[in-house]
């Protein structure tokens, strides 16, 4: 039988898998998400100065393409390493004491009504019961 340390525990560490896999997808949506803005604003750029009668427009629009881009994917990177953003580590304790434990909790915690397990608030249902936090 799974004790609440050790479902707090898995808790933490799924949590933590989860911030580095959104710290890599930023990297990748970044190096991904690039490469088609830069390779049309280049194409634009090559072919606006390889034709003589373009008058420098299409050399104008890819670089405006490359500008779009370049701010498109920072805001895409910025937004997938911001839910990689580990919580802060102090932690308020506050005791809760009803009918069943006297055990002090984090406040980071909220105890389940059908089962009475503790459970980290990231998570809307019980890990052991499932039930919903109410």
């Amino acid at each position: 039988m799974e004790t609440p340390e050790t479902l707090e525990k898995l808790s933490q560490l799924i949590a933590a898998q989860n911030r580095t896999t959104h710290a890599v997808r930023s990297l990748a949506v970044f190096i991904i998400g690039y490469i088609p803005w830069l390779l049309a604003g280049l194409a634009l750029i090559i072919f606006g100065l390889a034709n003589p009668y373009s008058g420098g427009g299409l050399v104008l629009f890819g670089s405006f393409v490359i500008l779009v881009g370049s701010i498109v994917v920072i805001v895409q990177s910025v937004s997938e390493l911001g839910k990689s953003r580990v919580p802060s580590v102090v932690r308020a304790v506050e005791v809760s004491v009803d009918a069943t434990s006297t055990r002090a909790h984090a406040a980071s915690e909220w105890q389940c009504s059908s089962c009475g397990s503790l459970n980290s608030k990231e998570f809307n249902s019980c890990t052991k019961c499932f039930s919903f936090r109410s």
